[in-house]
């Protein structure tokens, strides 16, 4: 099995100015990426993918994105809830619900030992998501991911070897 292993970097652009959030985002240089929107109204993200005749193309109407996304070899897209719906930050107000669901996936499978693989991660992260929004708020969240890559991503193994 091939694994390639995802560089973490975390950049947040939502203050620049579009001709600055080029310039940052020119700057990342890894092959595979891992892009979480985490807002309201997320699935409106200028990140596009759709599936066609069985492969994932992802596309942006935005120059600096659609330029991340030609050099990359690997995308894992993730946004915190679809278009026409609110991210909910937790009841104890330190991360948002998306986030804090995709930390407790990456603790859980770093406890369990091997390797932690970002598909993995994701899957529970957005099953818990939607079961926090809907037990804390009483209203919807549904995060959606898409990954596009060659081989298997991983985040790294349990010990933080790779």
């Amino acid at each position: 099995m091939s694994i390639q292993y995802l560089e973490l970097i975390y950049l947040n652009i939502s203050q620049c100015r579009q001709a600055h959030q080029k310039e940052i985002l020119d700057s990342v240089h890894c092959q595979y990426k891992i892009i979480l929107i985490d807002a309201c109204h997320s699935g409106e993200s200028s990140l596009f993918y759709k599936k066609t005749g069985g492969k994932l193309s992802f596309s942006s109407d935005s120059p600096a994105v659609q330029a991340l996304i030609s050099r990359s070899r690997g995308i894992v897209f993730g946004a915190a809830c679809r278009h026409d719906q609110s991210a909910y930050i937790s009841k104890d107000g330190r991360t948002s619900i998306w986030i804090g669901s995709i930390i407790e996936a990456i603790n859980t499978y770093r406890s369990l030992g091997g390797f932690v693989f970002i598909d993995q991660v994701l899957f529970d992260a957005v099953r818990s998501t939607i079961v926090r929004a809907q037990s804390e708020f009483g209203k919807e969240q549904t995060p959606y991911t898409a990954i596009k890559a060659e081989g298997v991503l991983g985040l790294g193994h349990a010990s933080g070897r790779p």
